[in-house]
């Protein structure tokens, strides 16, 4: 070996050796209009809310990184669920990421589901709210989830300007209690299986759902 190749080949080893020690490279630089103050990129930070997804309302604490939240956790410090979080919470992100979501407003056209654009959806939900009040009083109901005290408050006070009573709450936790209490003042003979009754939402000329 010439003095020359040694040369070449001791350059050649000492890049390689630097470059092996370099950190890698961002891939993707995330920059938003407004950041938060606190979010540093790679690095998660964590959002105290709460779960909706059942009248429970358990604390939880969203991991967020890039302003997109990744992982939902119980919080350890509310006094509810004290950090415990189940399986229907863990999954809720699914309405956020799930590609089968419903992203748009759906109007169902001759057995069909067609999209709409929000404006257009409001549109015909104004006039149809309209339509349905023109005809006298209680011919608008509203049958909602558990939701808190101020935000009933506004349903029933919009109700009130179509001269409909307030709206109804209905969101069991588990259908077992209801099933079993169904059964208590009914002849038990009379029903040949453990059911509840339902709503008749198909006799309704006008059903909105959100």
């Amino acid at each position: 070996m010439d003095r020359r190749t040694f040369l070449k080949l001791a350059g050649i080893g000492s890049l390689s050796f630097a470059a092996g020690c370099t950190s890698e490279a961002e891939k993707t630089l995330f920059s938003l209009v407004q950041a938060p103050d606190d979010m540093v990129t790679g690095e998660p930070c964590w959002y105290a809310s709460t779960c909706r997804e059942c009248p429970a309302g358990c604390g939880i604490i969203a991991k967020n990184r890039e302003g997109r939240i990744i992982k939902l956790e119980g919080n350890p410090l509310h006094p509810i669920n004290q950090g415990r979080l189940c399986m229907r919470g863990q999954a809720a992100l699914q309405s956020v990421y799930n590609p089968d979501r419903i992203k748009t407003p759906l109007l169902k056209d001759n057995n069909r589901w067609r999209p709409l654009s929000f404006p257009q959806a409001q549109e015909i939900l104004k006039q149809k709210t309209i339509d349905a009040a023109q005809k006298g009083p209680d011919q608008i109901r509203m049958l909602t989830e558990l939701v808190g005290e101020s935000l009933l408050n506004l349903f029933t006070e919009a109700l009130k300007q179509w001269r409909s009573p307030a709206p109804v709450v209905f969101e069991p936790y588990a259908y077992e209690s209801l099933l079993t209490a169904g059964n208590g003042p009914v002849d038990r003979s009379a029903r040949h299986r453990r059911c509840f009754p339902g709503s008749g939402f198909r006799k309704q000329p006008f059903c909105r759902h959100f």
